[in-house]
């Protein structure tokens, strides 16, 4: 659906920036959920490496 005011190449393109927020999120909970109940050196270790 385009918006009033807006080119459907910057909906296109605030679609797909808003999908892939999405799998940011996403991957982020996973890890998260991943280093649940993980040592805290750990834990550090994976923050401090990124």
């Amino acid at each position: 659906m385009e918006l009033p005011g807006r080119g459907k190449y910057e909906d296109l393109i605030m679609d797909t920036a808003t999908k892939e927020i999405g799998h940011v999120e996403m991957l982020a909970t996973m890890i998260a959920r991943l280093l649940e109940g993980a040592p805290a050196t750990m834990t550090a270790e994976a923050v401090r490496t990124g």
